[in-house]
């Protein structure tokens, strides 16, 4: 999958305007790199941060009118992105000042580096280490590779040791996109909250319920919606099945062979069949949790005769909307319930 279908298939346009227009993030321009060779370019490559750091960087900075500190920069990635993301960082800790991991390969080898503890690890543990003004965020699935886990697990606790500003979360889920498009939404806000200058969030404390309610009323996503979800759950299913096939690990499976036992429903639809496979086995991203629980109360305000009490139905509902359809895929996308009395 090229960089083009990741920026739309983990809503990256829509997330940061959705968090500008909210005021939890500042204004900022997001730069995606697209790779020729991914295990080459995003493991301990200098070249990389070289190019990151003497030749990128300079030219936004040049071309456009951006704030050069820090802790104004934030590097991201996910998988091997994310451990290219912390080794940078760590490489130049007086331009990077926000790291945030999706589910970074954090256990990478690196050459001629011997020691048993991970590279990032032994650097974030290291006395000498220059850069515990770093803040970071870390989503790692419970369904990663035992390795992968492990070792996100380790570098969590050695950050915090060290007493970095650090953000981690476990998801209920494995290595994919799936996950990593409601993480970058967490990762992004979380970052923003961990850093000194907290007066928006604050702001929000203080707010009262109605007053919020009057701020959230007038919200809109400042973007146009994705006409195209370039990769869904069946695609991430299907890829799955053909890579276990190819190591055959589907050949003694019972099942084998059989025909599914599908719904013959006419409106049979094979992604609502999936999400409820996902709801069945407990594995369900943040989404798909309010979209029941959206239904669930448009049910109830259907039932509500009390004026009052279905405002506050409405508002609730209106909210919930607000934060699915930032994290679904466009094709789920609900609807705002009008107020129409």
């Amino acid at each position: 999958m090229g960089i083009h279908s990741f920026i739309q298939s983990l809503s990256i346009e829509k997330t940061l305007n959705y968090l500008i227009y909210e005021k939890e993030i500042p204004s900022c321009i997001a730069v995606a790199i697209d790779l020729v060779d991914r295990l080459e370019e995003l493991t301990y490559n200098d070249k990389m941060n070289a190019f990151l750091t003497k030749e990128l960087l300079p030219w936004i900075q040049a071309k456009y009118h951006v704030y050069q500190e820090k802790n104004h920069t934030t590097i991201a990635g996910f998988s091997l992105g994310g451990l290219a993301a912390f080794y940078a960082a760590l490489q130049n800790p007086h331009i990077f000042g926000n790291v945030l991991s999706m589910s970074g390969s954090v256990h990478w080898k690196k050459d001629n580096y011997e020691n048993t503890i991970p590279w990032i690890e032994n650097q974030i543990s290291s006395i000498n280490s220059n850069a515990t003004h770093l803040h970071s965020y870390i989503a790692v699935g419970e369904l990663e590779n035992e390795p992968l886990l492990t070792a996100n697990r380790r570098l969590y606790k050695a950050l915090e040791a060290k007493k970095y500003q650090t953000t981690y979360e476990e998801f209920q889920g494995g290595h994919d996109s799936v996950w990593w498009r409601e993480k970058l939404f967490d990762g992004l806000r979380a970052l923003e909250f961990t850093k000194t200058t907290l007066e928006n969030k604050k702001e929000r404390e203080s707010m009262n319920q109605e007053e919020l309610d009057k701020k959230l009323k007038k919200q809109k996503i400042l973007v146009k919606d994705e006409k195209v979800w370039s990769y869904t759950y069946e695609d991430h299913i299907s890829s799955i099945v053909k890579q276990a096939e190819q190591k055959g690990a589907c050949d003694h499976l019972p099942g084998k062979g059989k025909p599914l036992n599908l719904d013959k429903d006419l409106s049979y639809n094979p992604e609502k069949q999936l999400y409820r496979t996902l709801a069945n086995n407990h594995v369900l991203p943040r989404w798909i949790e309010l979209s029941k629980e959206i239904d669930d109360l448009k049910e109830k305000l259907k039932e509500n005769t009390n004026t009052a009490e279905a405002a506050d139905l409405i508002r609730t509902i209106n909210k919930k909307v607000l934060e699915h359809n930032l994290l679904c895929p466009p094709s789920a996308q609900k609807m705002r319930v009008k107020m129409d009395f």
